[in-house]
């Protein structure tokens, strides 16, 4: 490819090193041609060639419309020999050359004497300049409208960039809400289980609807469980209430199986005396307290008939907001 001596460097491709077809911006503020910028992205391991910064494909590289209507609008002078077209615009200089001038020079055969970077160099060397001073400054009032045009679009593309980052620490913020307390609940959790109404038709309506707490952990860097609530299979007129094992985030540096203390309680919403806890101690040869294999164990642990699901109606466990409380503790031993 033919290095313009008259290109603006502006509209020169960093790659091709030729004017920019169809120029593309990244999001660090480089110019690229788009046909030579992906192909750079897929062999070179997705970086910016000038600054080496990561570019993730289409997700950083913007059609730069500003610069490709300014490189429309450039017009050059064709300084070939005998050539009757006087002005050519920019973008079509190249094709100009191929299809007129180097068809012209094989038919010629041997007529010509062709010294390529002598006549190169002639061909585009700048025109003389004899603008007026109206033309100057309009020039000079246009190229900074370009400008002013093209850092706007710069300023876009990082405003953009800091709306995506604040999006995704907004997530991780609200995610580490969610995941904190259930960090440093010590092993005491209280489920609370909304629209139980509703739970409990679905359950007794289908007794293999389950429903499950969030896990929780008994420390920091503890074991983690959760809670199951479903219909009893064995009598449909109990609630069953087991605990679960799941995977944790230091599942290889604790010993196996559990060894601990579990207590649950359904708590009353305003006479403390009606909550019916029930106390239970692991058993080590169980599936159940064994490092689980799966997100949440398959076995549980508890009680299948811990309370009837009409004493849960009629003694005023389900709260006004239809929320039920059920406190889970676990201590390890």
């Amino acid at each position: 490819s033919r290095k313009w001596q008259t290109l603006d460097p502006r509209f020169e491709c960093p790659i091709c090193l030729t004017c920019l077809k169809e120029p593309v911006l990244t999001t660090c503020g480089h110019r690229f041609c788009r046909g030579c910028i992906h192909p750079w992205l897929q062999k070179e391991g997705s970086c910016c060639p000038i600054d080496g910064q990561t570019l993730s494909g289409e997700q950083d590289l913007f059609p730069d419309n500003y610069t490709r209507r300014e490189i429309a609008q450039q017009v050059v002078e064709c300084h070939y020999p005998g050539c009757s077209a006087k002005k050519v615009p920019l973008v079509d200089m190249e094709h100009h050359i191929a299809l007129a001038h180097e068809k012209s020079r094989k038919l010629k055969g041997g007529g010509i004497v062709d010294d390529g970077k002598a006549e190169e160099a002639e061909m585009w060397s700048p025109p003389p300049k004899q603008q007026s001073p109206d033309s100057t400054a309009f020039g000079t009032m246009y190229e900074r409208i370009v400008l002013l045009e093209q850092s706007s679009r710069e300023q876009q593309i990082q405003c953009d960039n800091l709306k995506r980052r604040v999006d995704t620490l907004s997530e991780e913020n609200c995610r580490l809400k969610v995941e904190l307390p259930l960090r440093v609940c010590s092993g005491t959790h209280v489920w609370r289980l909304t629209q139980t109404t509703q739970k409990l038709s679905a359950m007794t309506k289908d007794n293999s609807v389950m429903y499950y707490s969030d896990g929780f952990y008994t420390s920091f860097a503890g074991y983690r469980f959760c809670a199951r609530l479903n219909v009893s299979p064995s009598n449909s007129d109990f609630l069953s209430l087991l605990v679960h094992l799941m995977r944790g985030d230091n599942d290889d540096c604790l010993s196996w199986p559990f060894s601990g203390r579990i207590a649950l309680t359904l708590i009353h919403p305003t006479v403390q005396e009606l909550s019916v806890r029930e106390v239970m101690c692991s058993r080590p040869e169980l599936d159940a307290f064994k490092r689980p294999t799966r997100q949440i164990s398959m076995r549980g642990f508890g009680y299948t008939e811990f309370v009837t699901i009409a004493d849960v109606i009629s003694r005023g466990f389900i709260s006004a907001n239809d929320v039920l409380n059920i406190k889970i503790q676990i201590n390890c031993v």
